[in-house]
């Protein structure tokens, strides 16, 4: 966790984007990449198209983190590609919790 609060507080999103492409990364330290990069999203919102290789995940609880994180930033939806449609995308997952926490990052956004 400290490794985490550490590169969100250096803007390093690159390195957490790192772990998200790394297939050998374990689930946690895939975790802690999204919710480095959602800390760094409430500064820059743009970084969260750094979520993008998470979003393929066959990992249901990775999915509904980005989910999760891409709520915690509302008003900025419009602005950040491809955030919107993998939000919409989600409602439709098999998970209920991923489909979950798209309803509520795309009632944030009021969409």
């Amino acid at each position: 966790m400290k490794g985490q609060f550490e590169l969100a507080r250096r803007n390093m999103s690159e390195a957490l984007t790192e772990v998200l492409r790394n297939p050998e990364a374990t689930r946690l330290a895939r975790l802690h990449a999204i919710w480095g990069i959602g800390q760094i999203s409430r500064r820059t919102p743009a970084v969260l198209k750094s979520l993008n290789p998470a979003w393929k995940s066959e990992d249901p609880e990775i999915v509904a983190q980005c989910a999760k994180i891409a709520g915690d930033v509302p008003g900025h939806l419009p602005g950040i590609a491809g955030l919107r449609k993998h939000l919409l995308t989600a409602l439709s997952h098999k998970s209920l919790r991923v489909q979950f926490f798209a309803a509520i990052s795309l009632g944030k956004h009021k969409v």
